[in-house]
């Protein structure tokens, strides 16, 4: 969930669904919330592009890392 804003602030919602319709170009975090915004506001998928969210860095596969340091320090027996 990445927040509650709408149950708060229900007229948040209604702005947001009007200035999406309107807008020339919509970015999607995933292809499910563009099947979403094409299914529910019935907006053409050429106008919403998917941009995924970043990865933090620190989930790389970084082999310097010491992995029994982080482990201990989350308090977990491997």
């Amino acid at each position: 969930i990445k927040g509650l804003e709408y149950q708060r602030y229900p007229l948040l919602l209604k702005y947001s669904l009007s200035y999406l319709k309107k807008a020339k170009a919509i970015i999607a975090v995933s292809e499910n919330t563009k099947k979403d915004i094409i299914h529910y506001l019935n907006i053409s998928d050429e106008k919403i592009k998917v941009i995924y969210n970043p990865i933090n860095p620190i989930f790389n596969n970084n082999q310097n890392i010491n992995k029994k340091n982080i482990l201990k320090k989350l308090g977990i027996e491997w």
